[in-house]
């Protein structure tokens, strides 16, 4: 084998490029555009749902649950196209977008992280309940929405989840794994990174 500059042998060709990607940029937006016909189609369901139960639209609590529900399923709808038109379609593995396997003792701390994180949170939001006292008290950045996901742990945890684990994942997965990617197929690393980095604002 060659020996590079300082005797040490150069890298092999797949350590320093990654090959290019199957799909094309075209994919990327189709993940985008049928995101966002989701969102329109989870907006108008939504304003039909609150016109049939007669709930008022500028009410808290019930906007907030459905803000929390709408995002949860955004995100879990963007992983799944990209399952079928990425994953499925060019028959590649998730570990070609850039998802990678972790050791079984790390995934073990998850659920006392998750429990963890819960518990904080909630102790903080009881806090902030007992300083500032009932939410028509509060300061306008601190709404009803701190209050009722104290007192609801099942919208609180959907929140943290979706927050923590599916926003970032599908964020990744969408704007580094397959526009990025897909995007170096025909550009240099810096103008690639640049556009997808400007979608992604």
């Amino acid at each position: 084998m060659p020996v590079g500059a300082g005797g040490r042998s150069p890298l092999p060709v797949s350590a320093t490029r990654r090959p290019a990607a199957a799909w094309r940029v075209r994919d990327a937006i189709l993940v985008m555009a049928a995101g966002l016909i989701f969102l329109l189609t989870a907006l108008v369901t939504t304003i039909g749902a609150f016109e049939l139960q007669a709930i008022d639209p500028r009410a808290a609590q019930p906007r907030e649950i459905a803000d929390t529900l709408v995002q949860a399923g955004f995100f879990l709808f963007l992983l799944w196209m990209i399952s079928v038109l990425i994953v499925q379609r060019y028959r590649v593995s998730w570990r070609a977008l850039g998802l990678r396997s972790v050791a079984w003792q790390w995934l073990a701390l998850v659920p006392f992280a998750f429990a963890l994180l819960l518990f904080s949170d909630v102790l903080m939001l009881k806090g902030m309940v007992a300083l500032f006292g009932p939410k028509t008290h509060w300061p306008s950045p601190l709404n009803a929405t701190t209050v009722a996901a104290a007192q609801q742990p099942l919208l609180e945890a959907l929140v943290i989840v979706t927050g923590v684990v599916l926003t970032p994942l599908a964020e990744e997965l969408l704007f580094r794994g397959v526009l990025y990617q897909a995007l170096r197929r025909t550009m240099p690393v810096w103008s690639a990174a640049l556009v997808s980095a400007l979608i992604f604002a």
